[in-house]
C-alpha cells in the first residue's frame, strides 16, 4: 500500500491508502493478449490474434502458425475423446448384465405412519403447555418463550489465525465479486478490475469457445512438444500462453504451467518429453544424483526461520543461512561390531553390484558427516537396500576421498544454542555503520554473497539501506549485522535497550543477558519485557456488536497504559496484490489492509486474528506499532491509556477526509475520553 502521505516514523502502520494508478509493468510479459481478455463478448480466434498483435508489437511471428497447430491437434484429440466417451464402460456394464449383477430385489414396503397433530402455543399466552396428539396418546410439554434477540451484524467470512501467512499474488480473478444491492457504481469497478488482473477474469473472455479438460489439454500439447522437441521451461511457457488465450476458462498461464508436469506423469510417464525427476513413481531415487541435487529438493522446502517443512508463514527465506545445531566433527566411531557382517569381523565378500539409488544414499550420508559403515548399512536396511556393513566399507575405501562437507560460516560448535557472543567492539562498529539510526522501511531478505557486506560485493542489505539479520550468510563479525541488546532482565521496555529503540523484539539467539529465552518464568528470574509477539501473548479479547459500525473488538480485562494488547495477523502480500484486493474492499466499504513496509502489505480480510475487528476513531485508545521479530515485520497493538474491561478498542486509521467520507465513519462520543 503506497501512501501519498509521508510515513509516520516507521513505527505506526496505517490502513491502506493506495495510489490511483497501480504499477502493472511487472505483469506485461505474462499476458500477451491482455486487451482481448477485457472484452465481455467472445471473439473469433483471428480477432484474438489481431488484438494481441496490435497491443504487442514484438509478438512472436510464429504465433499464428502455432495457433493453427494447436487447433488441429485439439480437433484430433477431441475426436478420439468423444469416441472413447461414447463407448466407455460398456464392457463393464455388459459383464455385469450377463452375470445378473444388476438384478435388484424389490424395495421394502414402508408402512404409513400418521404425523401427530401439534397444538401450537401463541406468544404471550397464559397457556404454556404444548400438546402432541397421535393415535390414542397425548403428550404435553412445557414451553418457555425466549426474548426476541436483535440480529447480528453482517460479517464477511474469515478464518482465524494467530500468525502471519505468506499470501500469493492472484493474477487471475475467478469471478466478479458480489457488491450487494447498494448504490455503488458497478460500471466503474467492472471497468477497473480487468486492468488490475493481468491474466484476466474467469468468464470475461470466451476465447475459442471449445470445451477443455485435463485429458484434452495434455493430448493437445504433448504431440506439439514432441514434434518440435521442446523441453525447456521457456518453450512450454510459450505454448501455455497461447493455450490460455484459446481456453481462458481452464486457468491462468501459471496454473497451466504448474499442472502440466502432473499430466505427463498421469497420461504418459514413460514417453514424456521432459527429463525424469529425482524420484520415480514408486518414490525411490531414480538415478545416481550428487548430494547437492538431493539436498536441494529437500532444503528448498525447509524454512530456515521456523524449521517447518513447506512453510506457509515466511515468504522471504531463500537466501537464509542454515544455522546448524550440532558439532562440525564426524559422528563418533562405534567401538563394538554391529554383527557378523561388520567390516571389523567379516571377511572379503567379493565384488557386489551397487544400484544408482544406493550410490546416491552413500554420497548423501557422507555429505551429512556420517562416514561410519555400521551406521550407513543400518540406514540402507531401513531404506530396503540390501548391503552389509562390510560391503559399505569396501565401497567407501574404493571411492575415497569422501564427499566434501558443506560448511556454513555461522555454524554453531557444540550444543550451545546461541550464536557467538557479540563483543563490545563489534557493537560499536555496528552503531558507527548505521549512524545510531535504524530504519525498518523494507523487508528483511537475507544477503548471500562473497566477501564483506558492501554494495560492490552484491549485498542486498547494503543496497536497500537495512541491517543484516542473523539469517544472513555473512559471518557474525559483520559490522552491519544487528547485534541485539545486553540489558538486564525486565529492563527492555525503555529506549536504553538497543532492541526497543530499533523497534526490534529481543532475540534469544542475539541478546545475551535479558532472559528473553527464559521459558515460562517459573525459575524465578524476571522475563524480558520485549518478547510479546514471539511468545504469542494477547489480552482476553472478543468480538461483539460495535457502537460505531458492524462488529467491534472488546477487551474482557483491564489493560494499563502502554501494555501490549494483541497482534494484528493476516496474509503478507505484495503491494500490487494489495491494490487488487483493495479495489474490492473499497467497493464493500470495509478494508483490512496494513502497510508493513515499502514492499509488503498485511491483509486480514480472509485470514486474521480477533484484532481485525478494531474500528476507527479520531480519539483512539490503542495504537499499532511495527516490530521486527526474527527478521520479519509484524504489527502489535499497545494501549494508549488505561482501558476498562468491556470497553471497545479503537485506533486511528489515518485516512484523509475524503476517505473517511467514502467509508461513512461514525465517531463515538465516549471514545473522546482520555
Amino acid at each position: 500500500m503506497n501512501s501519498d502521505n509521508p510515513p509516520n516514523n516507521g513505527n505506526a502502520p496505517r490502513r491502506s491508502d493506495r495510489p490511483k494508478k497501480p504499477n502493472l509493468t511487472k505483469f506485461a510479459t505474462s499476458c500477451p493478449a491482455q486487451s482481448s481478455r477485457q472484452s465481455k463478448r467472445s471473439e473469433p480466434i483471428a480477432n484474438v490474434t489481431e488484438a494481441a498483435a496490435e497491443n504487442h508489437p514484438e509478438i512472436d511471428p510464429y504465433k499464428e502458425e502455432l495457433i493453427k497447430e494447436i487447433q488441429a491437434e485439439y480437433l484430433q484429440a477431441k475426436q478420439v475423446y468423444d469416441s472413447d466417451v461414447s463407448t466407455d464402460g460398456y464392457d463393464y456394464f455388459n459383464h455385469a448384465l450377463d452375470n445378473h449383477v444388476l438384478d435388484i430385489e424389490p424395495p421394502l414396503e414402508v408402512p404409513f405412519v400418521p404425523v401427530p397433530e401439534i397444538t401450537p402455543v401463541k406468544p404471550n399466552s397464559e397457556n404454556s403447555i404444548a400438546k402432541f396428539s397421535g393415535g390414542k396418546k397425548v403428550t404435553k410439554l412445557n414451553v418457555f418463550l425466549s426474548e426476541r434477540a436483535s440480529a447480528l451484524p453482517k460479517m464477511i467470512h474469515w478464518i482465524n489465525t494467530n500468525i502471519n501467512i505468506a499470501g500469493k499474488d492472484q493474477l487471475f480473478l475467478n469471478n466478479f465479486p458480489y457488491l450487494g444491492d447498494g448504490d455503488y457504481d458497478d460500471a466503474k469497478i467492472v471497468k477497473e478490475l480487468p486492468k488490475l488482473f493481468p491474466e484476466g477474469i474467469h468468464g470475461n473472455v470466451r476465447g475459442w469457445g471449445k470445451p477443455i479438460n485435463n485429458w484434452l489439454l495434455f493430448h493437445t500439447c504433448n504431440p506439439i512438444m514432441k514434434r518440435h522437441e521442446w523441453q525447456s521451461h521457456e518453450e512450454l511457457e510459450r505454448l501455455m500462453k497461447i493455450m490460455h488465450e484459446l481456453f481462458p476458462q481452464k486457468g491462468s498461464t501459471e496454473e497451466l504451467l504448474n499442472c502440466y508436469p502432473d499430466l505427463i506423469q498421469k497420461y504418459d510417464p514413460e514417453n514424456a518429453t521432459f527429463p525424469p525427476g529425482l524420484y520415480d513413481k514408486n518414490g525411490r531415487i531414480a538415478g545416481h544424483f550428487p548430494p547437492e541435487v538431493i539436498h536441494h529438493s529437500n532444503t528448498t522446502l525447509i524454512c530456515r526461520r521456523c524449521y517447518t517443512f513447506d512453510c506457509v508463514y515466511h515468504p522471504l527465506t531463500e537466501n537464509d543461512a542454515h544455522v546448524e545445531r550440532r558439532d562440525d566433527g564426524r559422528m563418533p566411531e562405534i567401538e563394538e561390531s554391529c554383527g557378523v557382517f561388520c567390516y571389523k569381523v567379516a571377511t572379503d565378500d567379493g565384488e557386489v553390484e551397487w544400484s544408482n539409488e544406493e550410490k546416491s544414499y552413500i554420497d548423501l550420508l557422507s555429505n551429512a558427516n556420517i562416514d561410519n559403515s555400521c551406521r550407513m548399512a543400518q540406514f540402507l536396511v531401513n531404506m530396503d537396500c540390501s548391503k552389509t556393513c562390510k560391503q559399505v566399507y569396501d565401497y567407501l575405501r574404493a571411492k575415497e576421498p569422501l564427499a566434501p562437507i558443506l560448511l556454513d560460516p555461522n555454524r554453531i560448535v557444540g550444543n550451545d544454542r546461541k550464536l557467538p557472543r557479540i563483543s563490545s567492539e563489534a557493537r560499536k562498529a555496528f552503531q558507527r555503520s548505521c549512524n545510531g539510526k535504524l530504519v525498518n522501511s523494507r523487508p528483511y531478505q537475507s544477503c548471500k554473497h562473497l566477501g564483506t557486506c558492501s554494495v560492490k560485493n552484491g549485498c542486498g542489505c547494503k543496497a536497500d539501506g537495512i541491517v543484516c539479520t542473523k539469517f544472513c550468510a555473512c559471518p557474525s563479525t559483520c559490522t552491519s549485522k544487528f547485534p541485539g541488546c545486553n540489558c538486564k532482565p525486565g529492563t527492555c521496555d525503555t529506549h536504553h535497550c538497543e532492541c526497543f529503540l530499533a523497534s526490534w523484539e529481543c532475540d534469544p539467539d542475539l541478546c545475551q543477558s535479558c532472559n528473553c529465552d527464559g521459558g515460562d518464568g517459573q525459575d524465578g528470574r524476571q522475563l524480558c519485557k520485549n518478547t510479546n509477539l514471539q511468545r504469542g501473548f494477547s489480552r482476553k479479547l472478543f468480538a461483539a456488536r460495535s457502537q460505531v459500525s458492524g462488529n467491534g473488538c472488546f477487551t474482557a480485562e483491564d489493560i494499563r497504559k502502554g501494555e501490549f494488547v494483541g497482534e494484528y495477523c493476516g496474509e503478507i502480500i505484495s503491494h500490487d496484490e494489495g491494490e487488487r484486493r483493495g479495489k474490492i474492499y473499497d467497493a464493500n466499504k470495509c478494508s483490512y489492509l496494513f502497510n508493513l513496509n515499502s514492499a509488503q502489505t498485511l491483509d486480514a480480510g480472509r485470514y486474521g486474528s480477533i484484532v481485525r475487528f478494531v474500528n476507527h476513531s479520531d480519539y483512539p485508545n490503542v495504537r499499532p506499532k511495527i516490530l521486527v521479530v526474527s527478521g520479519e515485520q509484524r504489527v502489535g497493538f499497545f494501549a494508549l491509556r488505561n482501558i476498562k474491561s468491556g470497553e471497545e478498542l479503537f485506533f486511528d486509521y489515518e485516512y484523509n477526509s475524503s476517505k473517511k467520507k467514502e467509508f461513512n465513519f461514525v465517531e463515538k462520543k465516549e471514545s473522546r475520553e482520555t
